[in-house]
């Protein structure tokens, strides 16, 4: 229960944000501002760091590219090692899919084990990769662009008129100081996850609002889409999703109980996953295998409406079926029957 609370209080901040477009903290005593960033202000961060790639190959400092093929000329990696980084990137994205279309836990979490122990050689395999590269032009140019989103973000007012920080006293600032910043701003922004984004997409004070805005951008930000920060989008978009799913006259079954289930729910019957619960409809008995009783209630009330109707197991259907038998032996026309077949 103390988790629960904690995490609605966590979505209820994180929502609050993203409406206004910014979180805070405070440093050196004074409340700072972090702007959420928008499309617009993309455009500018990825040519800064366009620019510094280009002032970098300048001075000097070779391309990823240019590493890579020297290290393969030297022997010292080899195209058999980079394909098969590109094999399991796309091993990794092919276990996501397969997961979001899975609706028993079981299977769920086996295929995530082979997702994790994927990532496992693929992060294996790129940090050996990255530490034969060195530094590179790429490299030099990254990490000047993440400095410059933390000073082109960072403001002392919440309408985003004055910066922290000028170039110039931005560049003079010494480590320990930028190390406070840098830790401050990513403490908050790292739980902006698109899967947090979705936790609250289904939430319901998101939906109710966003049921009432009628899909309308300017109803519900006050602002069109071209003002809008990117989380915003994230969210709307996920709300529009899942309006979708509620529009088709489906709604989150009661059995469940935490918002990492909803989600999941919502994403199953918006990319389709639930053709078991579409095609029992009006059918008893039926059964999935491996499916546990909490997943078969949650199937049976989605395909029922939402009407309660209490799933039962295979073991409960085989007791039932042999109470009052001399012959406890089930034949294959009862198993039949169970599986609702005949």
């Amino acid at each position: 229960m103390e988790k629960a609370k904690e995490d609605e209080s966590l979505y209820t901040k994180l929502y609050s944000d993203v409406i206004d477009g910014y979180s805070s903290f405070f440093h050196n005593d004074k409340e700072v501002f972090i702007k959420h960033v928008s499309q617009t202000d993309f455009g500018y961060l990825e040519q800064f760091e366009d620019d510094e790639k280009n002032k970098a190959i300048e001075k000097g400092l070779p391309t990823e590219k240019e590493k890579l093929k020297d290290l393969i000329d030297q022997s010292l990696w080899t195209q058999k090692q980079e394909d098969l980084i590109n094999i399991l990137k796309k091993e990794v994205e092919d276990k996501e899919i397969i997961i979001s279309k899975l609706v028993i836990a079981r299977q769920i979490q086996h295929t995530r084990k082979q997702k994790e122990a994927l990532e496992k050689d693929l992060l294996e395999l790129t940090s050996e990769r990255e530490e034969l590269i060195g530094y590179t032009a790429e490299k030099y140019s990254g990490k000047k662009s993440n400095l410059e989103i933390l000073r082109f973000t960072l403001f002392k007012d919440k309408q985003f008129k004055e910066l922290i920080f000028d170039n110039e006293t931005f560049d003079l600032m010494d480590d320990s100081e930028l190390n406070s910043l840098l830790l401050s701003n990513n403490s908050i922004l790292n739980d902006f996850t698109q899967r947090n984004l979705k936790k609250i997409a289904a939430t319901g004070f998101f939906l109710n609002a966003f049921l009432i805005a009628e899909s309308n951008v300017m109803n519900f930000y006050g602002k069109p889409v071209v003002r809008l920060t990117n989380y915003q989008i994230d969210i709307f978009n996920h709300g529009l999703k899942y309006k979708n799913v509620l529009e088709k006259g489906k709604t989150p079954p009661s059995v469940l109980t935490s918002l990492d289930e909803i989600v999941d729910w919502y994403e199953g019957q918006a990319s389709g996953k639930t053709e078991y619960s579409e095609n029992t409809k009006n059918k008893t008995g039926q059964t999935l295998v491996g499916a546990s009783k909490h997943e078969m209630e949650t199937m049976m009330e989605s395909a029922r409406g939402n009407k309660e109707e209490e799933a039962v197991t295979l073991n409960d259907e085989v007791k039932k079926m042999q109470k009052g038998r001399k012959n406890k032996v089930l034949d294959f026309n009862d198993m039949l029957k169970i599986h609702g077949e005949i």
